[in-house]
């Protein structure tokens, strides 16, 4: 299903931004990175959203309403330190701030990945 190494863009190392320019996180460290072999389907997606917002609310936490690849909600700690944590444990998201409130942005992956991402959540937020 992966493809190691496979080149994300031209423009080189990665760089993550939390939105704000004063607080740009840049992963100084060689990462390695993966491209999906197979896309997922549409069935696939709504699968893993369905999957992610239900474990929000489980958790008591909000959402912005999605019928797209990705689910952005609000945490309740500093993005730069939230992108710190869940890098440790392997997970790339975006975090920004916008209404004054740090927010996470996730994108779907397969049930495994969405699945290792709640999981880290768990460990991070709740």
């Amino acid at each position: 299903w992966w493809e190691e190494d496979a080149p994300v863009n031209a423009t080189g190392p990665a760089v993550v931004g939390t939105g704000d320019d004063s607080s740009t996180v840049v992963v100084r460290k060689k990462i390695k990175v993966y491209r999906r072999k197979k896309r997922m389907t549409e069935k696939e997606i709504e699968e893993a959203r369905n999957y992610t917002t239900s474990y929000l609310e489980s958790r008591g936490m909000d959402f912005m309403p999605s019928n797209t690849n990705f689910v952005i909600f609000p945490i309740a700690m500093d993005g730069d330190k939230f992108l710190e944590k869940i890098y440790e444990k392997k997970v790339v998201v975006r975090a920004f701030k916008f209404w004054d409130q740090d927010w996470c942005r996730v994108s779907m992956g397969t049930m495994k990945e969405m699945k290792y991402f709640t999981d880290a959540i768990d460990e991070i937020l709740v």
